[in-house]
């Protein structure tokens, strides 16, 4: 049994990166969730929009305005402006958030707020992506459809090999860490 594990282990290390990513296609939707972290996530949001996927963009997990430093990390909404995104389109909001679960709380609310909105495109990363399907759903339910769309991977920390460097390793531990998390705490 060990000795095929050991032949294995590539396709078992893979798999277990595999798990973390949840692709939808991406299909116009009323809004663009992006979530807070990675800039890349601004832009890769400002390229639905212009693609036309929806006419509005939210971001969370991010304070542009208020009295506190801006980490250079949540600048995705200054990204996504700097690539063409009509600063109307964005709907207004001072997000709080400071976890995956406070996002899908504040999309909660703009939903509640804007009855219009229908459906969603939720943008993060790839390996971040399992973690978002199961708290937004839970969160969200049938008040909106979902559509989970990462980041291309060139945009993203690479887990295609993620048991070769010390930064992807590091990546994935925190992911399931946070998924056992999340399942204990929010979940259950």
């Amino acid at each position: 049994m060990l000795s095929l594990i050991w032949i294995n282990r590539t396709s078992l290390s893979q798999a277990i990166g595999d798990f973390l990513v949840v692709h939808d296609d991406p299909q116009p939707v009323d809004l663009i969730h992006v979530l807070g972290g990675n800039p890349n996530r601004g832009k890769y949001a400002a390229h639905l929009y212009r693609q036309g996927y929806a006419p509005r963009l939210f971001f969370s997990g991010e304070t542009p305005g208020d009295d506190r430093p801006v980490n250079p990390d949540y600048i995705s909404q200054s990204q996504a402006l700097a690539l063409g995104v009509d600063p109307q389109a964005i709907v207004p909001f001072t997000s709080t958030a400071t976890s995956t679960y406070d996002e899908a709380v504040e999309l909660k609310q703009i939903l509640t707020k804007n009855s219009d909105i229908q459906s969603v495109i939720i943008v993060s990363d790839p390996y971040h992506m399992r973690r978002v399907r199961l708290t937004f759903n839970r969160i969200i339910g049938h008040q909106a459809h979902l559509v989970f769309v990462p980041i291309p991977a060139t945009m993203s920390s690479d887990l295609s090999q993620w048991w070769t460097t010390q930064s992807s390793r590091r990546v994935v531990r925190q992911e399931y860490t946070k998924l056992l998390y999340y399942s204990l705490v929010y979940w259950w």
